[in-house]
C-alpha cells in the first residue's frame, strides 16, 4: 500500500473511532503524500467543520475544488465552507454548482435547503429539498435531522419530526445532532425531561466540546429546582464554547430563559435574548421572547410590536406571537376586537393554546359582556391544560361572582383552591379566596390566615392589605390593627374607591 492509502485507510480508522484531531494528522499526511487528491481534501473539510476551524475547512475545499472543477462533492462541501464563514451567495452559487454536476447528490440537496430555510427564510422550498435529499438516500442522516427541525418549528408536526430524529439515530447511532435533537422534542414537547437528558448526555459523550449541546443540558436540568446550580453551570460553559462556533445564538437564548424564568434576573435575561439576537437576526424564538419580556416587566410595547410581527413574518405560524400582539392590542390600543382577533389567530395555529383561550376568555367577560362565553374559554384552557392556575382562576371568580343563580360555590371555591395550590405564590389567587370564604362560607378564621399570607408573598397587594384590614375591624374586633392595614394599603393604591373610602372612615 502506497503511503497516501496508508494514511487514508489509519484516517477513516480514527473518524470511526471518534478521534478527530488524530485523524486530521493522518489526512493532512495524505494530502502531502498526494497533493492531486480529491477526496483527501474534502474529508479534511469536513473533520476542520467538525472541529469550527472554518478557515482551514475552506482551504481544503477550495484544493478539492482546483483539483477537479467538476467535482459535484467538492463543490458541495465548498459551498458549506463558504456558509459557514457567512458568505452566502457563493455558498448558494456552489451547491448550485453541485446539483447540476450531479442531479442525484443528495448532501448537496440538502444543502440546498439549509441555505433556503435558514439564509432566505424559505421553509416550503426548503421542505422540498429535504425530501428530495431524503428520496435520494434515506440514509442522509443531515437531512434526516434537518427535515424534521423544519416540521418541529414550522408545521407543529412533531410525530413525524420524532420518528425522522429516531430514523436518523438507527441510520448513525453516533450522530450527535440527531441525539440533540430527539432530546430536545422529548423535553420541550413532550416533557419527557428522563428522555431528553440521555439524550443530550449521549450527544455530549460523542461531541464534548459543543457550545449547544451544554446549553441544551443545562434547559433540561432546569426543569428541576434542585439541579439549578449544576443547570446554570451547563448554561455558562454553553456560553464559554459558544465564542468559536456557529450555533446561531442558542446558547444565549437558552441563559436568558434560565434567567428570566428560573433567577428572575431580568437585566441579564434581556442582555442574552439581544445577544441571540445579534447572533442571529432571523431568531423569531428569541424576538418572541423578548418581546414578552419588554411587554411584562419594561411596559415597552412600540419595540415589542414589531419584534412580534417581525417574528410572524419569519414564520407566519407562530401562535405565541400572535398572542404578544393580543397582549399589545389590549393594554396599548385598547383594542378589545383587535386582540380576540389575534387570540384566535392563536388558536387557529394552537388549538390547545391555554394560555390563548383564557386570554379570550378575560376579553370576552372584560369588554364584551360575554360572560356564556367567556367560562366557555376558560373551561377550554383547562381542558388543553388542567394545570394552568389563571384560568382556574378565573373561572373560580366568575362562577362566583357572575353565576351566583347556578349556586356553584364549591366548585368556585375548589378551582380557587386548586390555583393556590398550583402558584402558591400569586397574591392575587389567595386573596380571592380568602374572599370567597369570609364572604360565602362565612370562614372568617381561614380567610384571615389566607390574607396574611397575601401579605405576606406580596407586600406590595393593596387589595389584600385593604381587605384584611377590613376583616380584623369587622369580624376580629382588631381596631387598631385593621386601621394600620387599610393605611398601608391606600398608601400603595390612594386612587382605589373602595380602599379610599375605607380609609376615610376608619383611619381619618
Amino acid at each position: 500500500m502506497t503511503a497516501y492509502g496508508e494514511h487514508i485507510r489509519l484516517g477513516n480508522k480514527l473518524v470511526e473511532q471518534n478521534k478527530v484531531w488524530d485523524a486530521i494528522h493522518e489526512f493532512e499526511a495524505a494530502t502531502k503524500a498526494n497533493p492531486g487528491t480529491i477526496e483527501g481534501y474534502i474529508t479534511l473539510a469536513k473533520l476542520y467543520d467538525n472541529q469550527t476551524r472554518f478557515k482551514e475547512m475552506f482551504d481544503n475545499a477550495r484544493r478539492a475544488v482546483v483539483n477537479d472543477t467538476e467535482s459535484s462533492r467538492g463543490r458541495e462541501v465548498l459551498a458549506m465552507a463558504n456558509l459557514r464563514l457567512n458568505n452566502t451567495d457563493e455558498a448558494l452559487r456552489q451547491v448550485q454548482m453541485a446539483i447540476t454536476l450531479d442531479p442525484l447528490n443528495s448532501e448537496a440537496h440538502n444543502l440546498l435547503g439549509y441555505i433556503n430555510e435558514f439564509k432566505f427564510s424559505k421553509v416550503d422550498q426548503a421542505e422540498k429539498e429535504y425530501r428530495k435529499a431524503l428520496e435520494l438516500n434515506r440514509l442522509n442522516t443531515r437531512a434526516l435531522v434537518n427535515l424534521g427541525q423544519l416540521l418541529e418549528r414550522h408545521r407543529e408536526n412533531y410525530k413525524e419530526a420524532e420518528a425522522l430524529y429516531k430514523e436518523a439515530i438507527a441510520s448513525d447511532d453516533d450522530d450527535a445532532e440527531a441525539h440533540r435533537a430527539l432530546g430536545h422534542l422529548l423535553y420541550a414537547i413532550k416533557g419527557d425531561y428522563t428522555g431528553a437528558e440521555k439524550e443530550i448526555r449521549k450527544a455530549i459523550e460523542l461531541s464534548p466540546a459543543n457550545a449547544r449541546l451544554h446549553s441544551e443540558l443545562g434547559n433540561i436540568l432546569a426543569s428541576d429546582k434542585a439541579r439549578l446550580e449544576e443547570s446554570e453551570k451547563e448554561l455558562k460553559k454553553g456560553i464559554e464554547l459558544n465564542a468559536s462556533q456557529d450555533t446561531r445564538g442558542v446558547p444565549h437564548y437558552l441563559m436568558a430563559n434560565f434567567l428570566l424564568r428560573q433567577r428572575g434576573r431580568i437585566d441579564e435575561a434581556e442582555r442574552e435574548y439581544r445577544k441571540a439576537l445579534e447572533a442571529d437576526d432571523k431568531y423569531f424564538e428569541a424576538m418572541v421572547d423578548l418581546a414578552d419580556l419588554l411587554v411584562e416587566h419594561r411596559k415597552i410595547y412600540d419595540e415589542s410590536n414589531e419584534l412580534y410581527l417581525k417574528a410572524l413574518k419569519l414564520n407566519p405560524k407562530n401562535a405565541e406571537a400572535h398572542f404578544g400582539l393580543a397582549t399589545i392590542k389590549e393594554r396599548l390600543f385598547k383594542d378589545p376586537h383587535g386582540a380576540e382577533a389575534e387570540l384566535r389567530a392563536a388558536l387557529a395555529i394552537s388549538p390547545k393554546f391555554a394560555a390563548a383561550h383564557d386570554a379570550l376568555g378575560q376579553v370576552q367577560e372584560k369588554f364584551q359582556g360575554k360572560l356564556g362565553d367567556a367560562r366557555e374559554s376558560y373551561k377550554l384552557a383547562l381542558a388543553a391544560d388542567p394545570s394552568y392556575a389563571p384560568a382556574l382562576y378565573h373561572l373560580g371568580l366568575i362562577n362566583w361572582q357572575k353565576f351566583k343563580a347556578e349556586k356553584k360555590l364549591n366548585e368556585a371555591k375548589a378551582d380557587l383552591e386548586k390555583a393556590c395550590a398550583l402558584d402558591p405564590k400569586t397574591s392575587t389567587y389567595t386573596t380571592a379566596l380568602a374572599c370567597l370564604l369570609s364572604t360565602e362560607f362565612k370562614d372568617h378564621k381561614k380567610a384571615k390566615e389566607l390574607l396574611e399570607q397575601s401579605t405576606r408573598i406580596n407586600y406590595a397587594d393593596s387589595d389584600a392589605h385593604y381587605r384584611l384590614g377590613m376583616l380584623l375591624i369587622e369580624k376580629f374586633g382588631q381596631r387598631k390593627a385593621g386601621e394600620q392595614e387599610i393605611k398601608t394599603a391606600y398608601e400603595q393604591n390612594p386612587n382605589d374607591k373602595d380602599i379610599k373610602a375605607a380609609y376615610e372612615r376608619f383611619v381619618r
